[in-house]
């Protein structure tokens, strides 16, 4: 027998098309979670609500990284796209910790997305940011630069960048800034 709380919560759910997972995702509500104070049916953790929204993209658009954590503990999945969709939403907000996080989650991701989202970074003026992806990324396979033997490493591990490794990334992003720029009908930098 359900209890009230746990039945107005139902009908709560069935109204708005959210699981328990959306609603503890929304309210922050880690502790819930880890002492299980409700029986959470962990097939219902990579529901989307009406709105499209897993438990997991409602903690990255709230900033919520320990629910980010706490969720991936529980066994929340996301596609490649969705992982460098939410990457993006925490470059935006400029939470380095968030990104570090999420590329935990085994995206692999090509040469193009590593720039896009370094666009992104120095778009928003986010110069730490800045500095995190070029110093993990020139870690990476897709990328034959120096540092080879860091290679393997996890996100926690990136090593500062050499001076030269950041002058070549900086400039194929600016070219290609520009020529994406360029196509675009924007200009190119002033």
């Amino acid at each position: 027998m359900l209890s009230f709380g746990e039945k107005k919560l139902q009908e709560l759910n069935e109204e708005s098309g959210e699981t328990t997972w959306h609603v503890i995702a929304k309210n922050g509500d880690i502790e819930i979670i880890q002492k299980k104070y409700f029986d959470l049916d962990e097939r219902e953790i990579n529901l989307k609500n009406k709105e499209g929204l897993t438990p997991f993209a409602i903690a990255v658009e709230a900033n919520n990284l320990e629910m980010v954590k706490e969720l991936m503990k529980c066994g929340a999945e996301n596609s490649k796209e969705d992982i460098l969709k939410f990457i993006t939403i925490a470059i935006e907000a400029n939470n380095i910790e968030m990104v570090k996080e999420l590329m935990k989650c085994g995206a692999e991701n090509s040469r193009e997305d590593i720039l896009k989202l370094i666009i992104i970074a120095m778009q928003n003026d986010h110069r730490d940011m800045n500095i995190f992806l070029i110093s993990f990324y020139s870690t990476s396979s897709d990328l034959n630069l120096e540092n080879k033997e860091d290679k393997g490493k996890s996100v926690a591990d990136a090593p500062s960048c050499k001076p030269s490794c950041v002058k070549k990334i900086l400039v194929d992003t600016l070219v290609n800034y520009d020529e994406d720029s360029s196509k675009n009908g924007s200009g190119s930098r002033g």
